[in-house]
């Protein structure tokens, strides 16, 4: 393994440095440059880009605050640090950018209000879902602004909040103390009683799919290397618990972007859990990891502390009607993503 600064460096910023979508994987390496780690024929636009600081889905976010992204709305903004994304259905979207100096700038749909942020101040955070956006103030607050037809919104009482997470027509927050909050969150069957010591949480909302149809699931890492999970998937034919993590212990790091979760072992093994019908559960074999992302369209990906990245892949295959899917082994990219620990901005 690496030295123990490195692999804490990657255990937290690794959601941020990766970012894995169907066949394609991308770093961010420690010069800034991003490096396509994926064997295939597909050339991202933010592939060639320098001077990267993190992804955020689809967007690049570059040192000088600059966007590259595929998303017009937001590639003329600047001194931006977070970006966050939701929609209103129809495939209207809307995006909210968190600037250097606390405050906010929004573009797209607005017809619920979500985009109705360009007077808060000293932001430190913020999360979109549907209809939603969510901010997390310096002072620990939480401001919403929205739609809060399912009591999403009611986060005005909320206080000493460390992290908090818009998905679909509900609202989260990490406390300092370790616990867990929620607004709206009823019908999706997330029943946090109990939930204590938290110090990393992940939310998911689930995708229609052949495996999962709807819902949303939480994830929380427990600081004694154990992991919690409430919420269900919304299609009670593939089962009411979509993630089980009862066997889970000597977890440092968990993530989940797309419909699995992924925990890191202290050992730098990993577990994995949710469907596999793409293969990006297959991670049994993978060792030396210092840093997990559980990536979008059914690939998942660890950074190694060599600096190499090992991923699931899969190529999809056109048919008549439908996608054939072809699984592979699991890939070592030939690219290192570091040779020394980077500096966050």
């Amino acid at each position: 393994m690496s030295d123990g600064n490195t692999a804490e460096y990657y255990r937290k910023y690794a959601d941020s440095i990766l970012y894995a979508n169907g066949n394609l994987v991308l770093g961010i390496s420690a010069d800034g440059t991003v490096l396509q780690l994926s064997e295939n024929d597909f050339v991202d636009m933010a592939a060639n880009a320098t001077d990267a600081v993190r992804f955020e889905r689809d967007v690049l976010i570059k040192k000088d605050g600059t966007l590259i992204s595929p998303a017009p709305l937001v590639r003329s903004w600047d001194h931006i640090t977070a970006l966050a994304g939701g929609s209103t259905g129809s495939y209207k979207k809307f995006y909210v950018g968190l600037r250097d100096d606390g405050t906010l700038i929004a573009d797209g749909a607005n017809a619920c209000g979500q985009g109705d942020v360009s007077e808060w101040k000293n932001v430190k955070a913020v999360s979109c879902g549907y209809r939603h956006t969510a901010a997390l103030l310096e002072n620990g607050r939480v401001l919403t602004t929205g739609s809060n037809k399912n009591g999403q919104c009611g986060t005005s009482d909320w206080e000493d909040i460390a992290a908090v997470f818009a998905a679909l027509d509900c609202t989260f927050a990490l406390k300092k103390d370790g616990t867990v909050l929620s607004a709206g969150a009823a019908r999706y069957g997330c029943d946090l009683s109990g939930w204590s010591d938290i110090e990393k949480l992940v939310v998911s909302e689930g995708t229609i799919s052949a495996t999962w149809n709807g819902g949303v699931t939480l994830a929380g890492r427990k600081k004694d290397g154990t992991v919690l999970t409430t919420g269900f998937n919304a299609n009670p034919k593939h089962g009411t618990k979509r993630w089980d993590t009862e066997s889970w212990e000597h977890i440092v790091s968990i993530s989940s972007h797309g419909e699995q979760l992924l925990g890191l072992r202290a050992d730098g093994t990993v577990a994995a859990v949710g469907p596999n019908e793409k293969g990006q559960c297959n991670v049994s074999e993978w060792h030396d990891i210092i840093g997990i992302y559980g990536g979008y369209g059914g690939v998942s990906a660890g950074i190694q502390s060599d600096g190499h990245v090992v991923y699931t892949a899969h190529s999809v295959v056109p048919g008549r009607v439908t996608y054939k899917i072809t699984l592979s082994p699991p890939v070592i990219s030939k690219k290192t993503l570091f040779t020394s620990l980077p500096e966050r901005i």
